[in-house]
């Protein structure tokens, strides 16, 4: 198993990409928050969730098998990278496709007709990420961060700085004007992208179809995975904007943002370990290894939160007050609730990982799928709550209670396919603190 200092070197190439994706995703939202008003920054929030649920279930599809069979020593690595991208391109063509037949009805459900105009413009420069997303596989295998980096700053980056322009020049900015910044950010990434790709060493234009069907049996179930995954993280807001209004979701949407900022860490080393789940496949005993890692990616990734999750919990007011303005303090038992919320997800996340490299995806699957239809009926109820527990709150209480149950049945799942000790968890989470605390001692001590 790799050792701490390779942990160390890895998620500092995943972390600044995380960061440059949060740093320039929330300076967009810092200004935007501000210049839109409520009912359009709400729209705004629908109309990303919406591309962000097509973008993320394409590549939940692709990406982890792309990974698992790119690694497997039994698999042409010249097969599986070829196989990818038309698969890629496939899966874009045919989403793209539905979600512009689909504008005009989620338009009307949202009884918003830019809504519909947003998505429409987006689907016609979708294919632009086909050569952005496919990089992004093959160097997420090869845990080479510093080239997805580059072309953060270049998708993330030209987004925020077109945003600043715009409205420096225009203070009257629209929400057609902001899609219309979006998708020219996204031709810019997948321009830059088509550099990399035709780098790739194993690039090949050919396909196998054995290679197609193996992609496509694996990623059933991750897709549904993520699919499901995201409806569980966006149905709240969904269903908010349908029975509150497009101001209730951006409300809620504050305080998801806090969410994202937690996420940075547990994306970052998720990202960094998941092939090494996939390579214990390779391993003597590979229950006993990925029981091993487990143990040690929660511990250190619940470590990375804590300190974070604590501050935001007891200063929430001040936050809400920083990053959206003084309007939106009515998300502030929302923002403590999602901070408890997200004490779970290092568990979760890395649950997913185990089910997925012993080739039990279906499991992971089967047990969000619980937690989602759990979600979506205490949403349906308790967002229409007329007392002090509905509405906004109660969206959020619902998201609790759902991820809990998501937490409990994967746990499960995975201590009788590879038993891990609640113990040693806990010990890879003081660990983290004891590894930190020494390693700044020393560089103290070094500089003294």
């Amino acid at each position: 198993m790799p050792n701490t200092s390779y942990w160390l070197n890895k998620a500092s190439f995943s972390l600044i990409n995380r960061f440059i994706i949060f740093f320039f995703g929330f300076a967009a939202y810092f200004v935007l928050v501000r210049v839109l008003d409520k009912s359009d920054f709400g729209i705004y929030t629908l109309y990303t969730i919406i591309i962000t649920f097509v973008e993320m279930s394409r590549n939940a599809f692709i990406q982890n098998g792309f990974v698992k069979y790119f690694l497997d020593k039994n698999y042409n690595k010249k097969d599986i990278i070829s196989s990818s991208i038309w698969l890629n391109t496939t899966l874009t063509i045919v989403t793209t496709f539905a979600l512009y037949l689909l504008a005009d009805y989620i338009g009307h459900t949202y009884d918003s007709k830019v809504l519909s105009r947003m998505i429409r413009l987006y689907c016609l420069f979708s294919l632009c990420m086909v050569p952005y997303s496919q990089v992004m596989y093959y160097y997420s295998a090869l845990v080479n961060f510093k080239i997805l980096s580059v072309l953060s700053f270049i998708r993330y980056g030209s987004y925020f700085v077109l945003i600043l322009g715009a409205i420096l020049f225009d203070k009257s900015i629209d929400l057609m004007d902001v899609a219309t910044l979006q998708v020219a950010s996204i031709f810019l990434g997948g321009f830059f992208s088509i550099f990399y790709l035709m780098r790739i060493e194993f690039l090949s234009f050919s396909f196998s179809a054995k290679v197609i069907k193996e992609l496509l049996n694996f990623g059933k179930y991750t897709f549904g995975v993520g699919l499901t995954s995201l409806l569980t993280r966006s149905v709240d807001q969904l269903m908010i904007g349908y029975f509150i209004s497009a101001e209730a979701v951006a409300s809620y949407n504050v305080a998801g943002r806090f969410m994202n900022f937690i996420e940075i860490p547990i994306a970052s080393l998720s990202q960094v370990l998941y092939p090494r789940f996939a390579e214990t496949a390779n391993h003597p005993e590979p229950q006993l290894a990925r029981a091993r890692l487990f143990e040690k990616s929660s511990g250190t990734i619940l470590a990375a939160i804590t300190p974070f999750v604590l501050m935001i919990f007891i200063l929430p007011s001040f936050f809400i007050s920083i990053v959206a303005g003084q309007k939106y303090l009515d998300a502030v038992p929302i923002l403590q609730i999602f901070m408890l919320l997200n004490l779970l997800k290092p568990f979760s996340t890395q649950a997913g990982s185990v089910l997925e490299v012993s080739g039990k995806p279906k499991v992971g699957f089967y047990a969000l799928l619980t937690s989602t239809g759990i979600n979506i009926v205490l949403n349906y109820y308790f967002i229409q709550m007329d007392n002090s527990f509905g509405g906004i709150l109660g969206a959020a209480i619902a998201s609790v209670i759902s991820g809990a149950s998501f937490v409990m049945i994967a746990l499960l799942a995975i201590n009788r396919e590879s038993p891990f000790s609640v113990t040693n968890t806990f010990e890879q989470f003081l660990n983290a603190y004891r590894i930190g605390f020494n390693f700044l001692t020393n560089q103290i001590k070094a500089k003294l």
